[in-house]
């Protein structure tokens, strides 16, 4: 299909090895498959006759099966001008119909949807009421309502929000109109934004004018969209506030100067969750996944569904006398909650061993008097129950009491109560996702009713407990999990970790463990480079009576080819506000090269007190964040966020002197051209941290091949004036994990955030060119290429 790989689609069923319960339907169709070309008669032709209906019907039905898929969601547009014909709505219809019924004749339960557009020119050529009594639910497509193809359309070339709710209403009247039940439609969001450049960036609100698509992203690569992290990432990185259009339930924002983008955020999903509830919808969609960011914070903004573990579940997967020192190690009573996130191609493909793949894991444990739940979970004590319920306890006020009837209903009266042990007044309680109880009626009430008082005023839990421990280990490499997590500890000392006494048994471990083949699911880091470092221009001037412009330009190009590989570990003991580490350990590792170009050209004195900057001038480089990952406890209040990353910076640097010596203020004059390229290899060794003292003093150089440096033959040098002078420039690489922890705290607030120890390993090449007046009017040049073996930074505040 497409030009898919049929690969891809048994690795997405694999997934379901990850979790059974998580149904995969196939989506068929789309705008793209509507275009002209070899695809846009396929729907026209197999809908057309009910032949055709049947063979494609089998053929469905069949990938179903093989594959493991649970149903099937088909969007068409059927407007002319997107390839449509004549009776394409009638078999349509029809299409979903038999469909149907071959599902009921098979004995299966298959799912079956259709994705509609919000639009009437194309919503026109639906049959909804008849579709809909032949499918599970609608997908409305609440988004795109604008675009850079208004500009062709009656509305014109004013920028407006692609998720109007107001627009989105009107829509929802067209399904409404025919009869189509508000419990069959599914409202869309959309994880990403719209963009216009404006025609004046003095005119930005909605209804101004564009001239066309906004700029792209880094990632995304199309002009006219971001994706929600990337939208996130300007806001971080510019400091920001959108605009929030609260009547129509929209947030839009100006960027590079005179981009515009409307998109939705944690309020405006909130918004618009909040109105489908409201007229009865069936639930939400999302397009897409993907385009959220590495900590799924747009996902958390619209679900507060519990992960794979969760607050008292049983923890099986290794002993814990092999997380925790002896001095540490949990009760049989204490409280457990935990996250596992598998991570990589290989986890994608289905693959759920931890030790096969990269994985992101948090465990927490301590007293269980300080915590409780009252969900039901597998294998697990049933909770109390709830017999009633405030109307909408979240919605009122935090620091008021609310009262509701609960009762056991287990032969486990113990377990019933356990949120009683030391008494209950200032325990944190995990409340059920829905209060009202559903089937227990043909169960006898085990216990006498009481009435539960709470709130959700944090500054009341009790304090009389600081016996809260917490494991966190990280790692995209094989192996990993094996090596450090599932693997038995080593008492004493007092620089500890995995847990181990000294970082040399560490990195024994490490090497004895987890050899180079595992390194298989790098952050790949592919990037061209071409970096303006100095530019200085000034008016035209005459020499011999001839005008001659007078520049100077600095630049850096090439590419930065990098694997990057990492490790990380934790324990850790949690107390009143504060997050006390007594043992952290980790590595990174980077393998490939950069292949760097420095060029100085020009003529004129190179004067670099115009930057502002000092001299050597330093850039301020944007992180680049990649693979972030979120690991959430399932306890509802504890969550660590993993974000490795990468940054480049740049030095240019002009010196009146040849030899380091004292020079006058001003800077060299230099007339002509100079350039090198250097090919730098990042070596073939892991970085350990703890960092030892013998670290920061090893010179790495034997474990990394020696630079390829290369001088362009149209160098050259028109003249040298006085002393002469020196030019340096230098490209600084760092590669590093940032680690915030954060957990609703135990004291005024609601939430204390810490950033953990980071690690970085930074790498460094520089060139000096020196040019030197010679005899006869001529001039000289040395080259002088250093590279700064990688050094490290572990800092534990």
């Amino acid at each position: 299909m497409d030009g898919i790989d049929p690969g891809l689609y048994k690795s997405i069923g694999n997934v379901k090895a990850r979790n059974p319960s998580l149904k995969i339907v196939i989506a068929l169709g789309g705008w793209t498959f509507s275009d002209p070309g070899p695809w846009q008669k396929v729907f026209p032709t197999l809908a057309s006759t009910k032949e055709n209906r049947a063979i494609f019907i089998q053929n469905l039905i069949g990938f179903l099966s093989e594959y493991g898929y649970d149903g099937v969601d088909w969007e068409y547009p059927g407007a002319d001008d997107r390839g449509g014909s004549e009776g394409d709505g009638e078999n349509y219809t029809a299409l979903l119909s038999e469909l149907r019924d071959a599902i009921n004749a098979s004995g299966k339960n298959y799912i079956v949807t259709f994705t509609a557009p919000s639009s009437y020119w194309y919503l026109r050529h639906f049959d909804l009421k008849g579709m809909e009594a032949q499918v599970d639910w609608i997908n409305l497509m609440s988004y795109d309502l604008h675009g850079v193809w208004d500009s062709s359309n009656p509305i014109g070339n004013q920028v407006l929000s692609h998720t109007n709710l107001t627009e989105i209403g009107h829509a929802l009247d067209l399904f409404w109109r025919v009869g189509v039940e508000p419990s069959s439609v599914v409202l869309g969001l959309g994880f990403y934004g719209r963009s216009f450049e404006l025609e004046s960036a003095s005119c930005w609100k909605p209804g101004c004018a564009f001239k066309g698509p906004g700029s792209p992203g880094k990632c995304s690569n199309t002009a006219g969209i971001l994706s929600y992290s990337e939208i996130m990432e300007i806001l971080d990185n510019t400091g920001a506030t959108a605009y929030h259009d609260e009547a129509d339930a929209s947030k839009y924002l100006v960027y590079a100067e005179n981009s515009w983008i409307s998109f939705d955020d944690v309020t405006t999903f909130q918004a618009k969750i909040d109105y489908a509830n409201n007229i009865g919808l069936a639930g939400i969609m999302i397009w897409a996944i993907d385009l959220d960011t590495g900590k799924l914070d747009a996902l958390k903004a619209i679900s507060s569904g519990t992960k794979i573990g969760g607050t008292n579940a049983r923890f099986s997967m290794v002993d814990l006398d092999r997380l925790f020192p002896a001095d540490m190690l949990p009760s049989d009573e204490d409280q457990m909650s935990y996250g596992l996130v598998n991570l990589g191609a290989e986890a994608n493909a289905g693959e759920i061993d931890p030790d096969k793949t990269g994985f992101g894991f948090m465990l927490i444990t301590g007293d269980s008097y300080a915590v409780a739940s009252m969900k039901k979970r597998h294998d697990n004590p049933h909770p109390l129950v709830f017999l009633d319920c405030p109307d909408k306890p979240n919605e009122q006020d935090g620091e008021k009491p609310q009262k509701a009837r609960v009762a056991c209903f287990s032969d486990d009266i113990k377990g019933c109560f356990q949120l009683m042990e030391r008494g209950v007044e200032g325990t944190i309680i995990e409340m059920p996702d829905n209060s009202i109880p559903v089937g227990f009626s043909n169960r006898d009430v085990t216990s006498d009713v009481f009435t539960l008082t709470f709130d959700f005023d944090l500054t009341l839990a009790r304090r009389d407990t600081s016996n809260t421990m917490i494991r966190v280990d990280y790692s995209n490499i094989r192996g990993y999990w094996n090596a450090a997590v599932d693997s038995p500890g080593i008492e004493g000392g007092v620089s500890k970790r995995f847990h181990a006494p000294t970082a040399a048994q560490w990195r024994e471990m490490f090497t004895n463990k987890v050899g180079t083949e595992m390194f298989v699911d790098a952050f790949e880091i592919k990037e061209e480079v071409s970096e303006p470092l100095f530019w200085d221009s000034a008016d035209s001037c005459l020499v011999g009576g001839k005008e001659y412009d007078q520049g100077l330009a600095a630049h850096v190009g090439g590419t930065l080819d990098a694997r990057f590989y990492y490790g990380y570990s934790m324990v850790a003991k949690l107390g009143d506000r504060e997050l006390e580490v007594t043992q952290a350990s980790g590595f990174l590792s980077v393998r490939g090269s950069t292949d760097l170009t420095f060029t100085v050209g020009g003529v004129g004195e190179v004067r670099l007190e115009k930057t502002n900057k000092g001299n050597p001038a330093m850039t301020n480089g944007k992180t680049t964040r990649h693979r972030e990952t979120s690991v959430d406890a399932g306890d509802g209040g504890t969550n660590i966020d993993l974000s490795p990353y990468y940054t480049i910076n740049y030095s240019v640097g002009a010196f009146n002197d040849t030899d380091g010596g004292s020079a006058s203020p001003s800077g060299p004059y230099f007339d002509g051209k100079l350039s090198t390229r250097i090919i730098s290899d990042f070596g073939d060794f892991n970085a350990y941290f703890p960092t030892t003292k013998e670290d920061k003093l090893r010179v790495k150089d034997e474990d990394r091949l020696k630079n390829r440096i290369s001088i362009p033959d149209d160098n050259v040098l028109h003249g040298t004036a006085g002393n002469g002078g020196r030019i340096s420039m230098g490209a600084f690489i760092k590669f590093g994990m940032k680690i915030k922890f954060w957990f609703l705290q135990r004291g005024p607030g609601r939430v204390f955030e810490m950033d953990l120890p980071e690690m970085t390993v930074n790498y460094g090449t520089m060139t000096e060119f020196t040019f030197i007046p010679g005899g006869d009017a001529t001039s000289c040049t040395d080259y002088d290429i250093a590279y700064s073996s990688p050094f490290t930074l572990f800092e534990l505040d």
